[in-house]
């Protein structure tokens, strides 16, 4: 944030300019994990409008979800001005990241000093705050047992003509397939993707990037077909778990403790547990990836069953 902003001379903001196209892109860069850049754009247009709210949440988010570069003090000092220009404008969200930075909590998950963040002996879950390749961080949803909303960790997928597909790389959720149906297309797990998680996950700035695509009915394990879908959450096929995935090894995924709160079903030797994918089988059973990652089914109503949600992202 320029340190000079509150010296800005008023006559600036009469003919306030137009920034949609580098909000846009400043928000693509940040879903991307590319915070350095994204934060230029934003003390950009700041230095030209110091109220521009959008502008002034997207330096707050670059903040808060680097957390390689910017600590807990720095990020109290942009609430603390924001609160003062556009007092409605900081979400709790962000202020639940300060609270988690602070705390000593006995898992000794991250701790920060004046210069990097630095690890304790055994943090294992500082990696829900990098940048990685082929990684990027988009929406939030509770994480541990105490509803921690944390930033979600996706794994792309594919990239093709400036669209993302993404997964959730832990699986977040527990819920059972159906009651009933073991037609994806009628199912429980279908409307709550895109209607309870959807909402509970992205606000509407995330939405609205969110690609409505054709989910198609094709499984080449039986003949068991449904119609076909448009949907912007949705579960994966088979045929996409083996394209995206060629190991059955590399199928494999572990809950967070949160899902593992809902139910979530866990193997004790690996720690893995099963998810599910979006296809139908014979009698009452559906498609999902076993603990082991080989393709298998479940019965539709085990609601002990992982969820890792699939989109695409248009860039």
């Amino acid at each position: 944030m320029s340190k000079n902003m509150f010296d800005l001379d008023d006559e600036l903001l009469e003919d306030k300019k137009n920034y949609n196209d580098e909000l846009k892109k400043a928000r693509v860069l940040c879903i991307r994990g590319q915070y350095a850049r994204a934060l230029e754009i934003y003390n950009k247009i700041l230095d030209e409008d110091f109220e521009n709210e959008e502008a002034l949440i997207g330096l707050l988010r670059v903040h808060s979800k680097d957390f390689r570069e910017f600590d807990g003090d720095i990020i109290e000092d942009d609430i603390r001005v924001i609160e003062k220009i556009a007092p409605d404008t900081v979400n709790e969200e962000y202020l639940d990241y300060i609270v988690k930075r602070k705390e000593k909590d006995s898992n000794n998950e991250v701790m920060i000093n004046d210069n990097k963040t630095q690890e304790k002996s055994n943090v294992s879950k500082n990696k829900l705050y990098k940048a990685e390749r082929n990684k990027i961080y988009f929406g939030t949803y509770p994480q541990d047992i105490n509803n921690t909303r944390l930033p979600i960790e996706w794994d792309i997928l594919e990239e093709n003509n400036g669209k993302v597909l993404i997964i959730s790389h832990y699986i977040l959720d527990a819920k059972r397939f159906d009651s009933e149906s073991n037609d994806y297309g009628k199912s429980e797990i279908r409307k709550w993707l895109n209607n309870d998680f959807i909402n509970a996950a992205f606000n509407n700035n995330e939405k609205s990037i969110i690609e409505e695509v054709e989910i198609k009915s094709l499984d080449s394990y039986n003949e068991y077909i449904y119609s076909n879908t448009f949907d912007k959450i949705f579960l994966l096929s088979p045929e996409d778990a083996k394209k995206y995935f060629k190991k059955s090894s590399a199928r494999c995924s572990i809950g967070t403790e949160y899902a593992k709160s809902n139910g979530l079903w866990v193997n004790k030797e690996t720690g893995n547990s099963r998810w599910w994918l979006s296809y139908y089988n014979f009698a009452n059973f559906a498609r999902c990836v076993a603990f082991n990652g080989d393709i298998g089914e479940m019965v539709i109503y085990g609601n002990d069953v992982g969820i890792r949600p699939a989109l695409w992202i248009n860039l």
